[in-house]
């Protein structure tokens, strides 16, 4: 799957902003209890499209291993595929670790 096939698939998108922007213009003030709900909907919206980007690298790591084992059954290459597996396992730990920390 390619990235803009990921993006149709899957969007994120804040609601809550536009409905915050307005009632702060008409009001023409800001009241805690919406500043707060907005920081936190903005915050939760990062980590979700980080998480969504970690995903799609995810993806296509693994569509890049599919398509280097279909290579490795027709050609026999297999200190290319070993390659491609090492690469592909360092992607994968590299995502989890940033889950990790997202989750911290």
């Amino acid at each position: 799957m390619n990235p803009e096939d990921f993006q149709k698939k899957v969007s994120i998108k804040d609601p809550l902003t536009g409905e915050i922007e307005s009632e702060h213009g008409v009001s023409g003030g800001e009241s805690t209890s919406s500043t707060v709900e907005s920081g936190v909907a903005s915050q939760t919206l990062v980590l979700l499209r980080s998480l969504l980007e970690i995903q799609q690298r995810r993806a296509q790591a693994y569509a890049k291993l599919k398509r280097g084992f279909s290579e490795y059954v027709e050609s026999g290459a297999e200190a290319l595929y070993q390659k491609l597996c090492s690469e592909i396992t360092a992607e994968f730990n590299e995502c989890s670790k940033q889950v990790r920390e997202m989750e911290s």
